[in-house]
């Protein structure tokens, strides 16, 4: 409903799934691939019918890329979490805003 409304106010909607430790979760047996490519499912398709745009970044980083198991992203010279992160948000970003510029134009 959240990205229906947004819109249909003319703005664009961007869900994207957070990296998670993938190779944590297997390591200590918690994955559940079944369910996990299900969830991953539903958000696309329920992103997708409401007008939003659908990225998943679950598995975009390694385990070397989080500095905890709180799931906080690594920011060492090796691997920059954030930074891996922001370089696929970033040109999807601003692309939207280019269009946006040329419609308002």
């Amino acid at each position: 409903a959240a990205i229906r409304s947004f819109r249909e106010r003319g703005i664009e909607v961007l869900v994207y799934t957070s990296p998670l430790n993938v190779e944590h979760i297997e390591a200590v047996g918690s994955d559940d691939p079944t369910g996990l490519a299900r969830t991953l499912t539903s958000i696309e398709s329920v992103s997708l019918r409401a007008g939003g745009r659908f990225i998943d970044l679950h598995d975009l980083l390694p385990d070397a890329g989080f500095r905890d198991v709180a799931g906080h992203l690594s920011t060492t010279n090796t691997i920059d979490g954030p930074k891996q992160l922001a370089s696929r948000i970033a040109p999807i970003l601003v692309e939207t805003a280019r269009r946006a510029r040329k419609t308002r134009d």
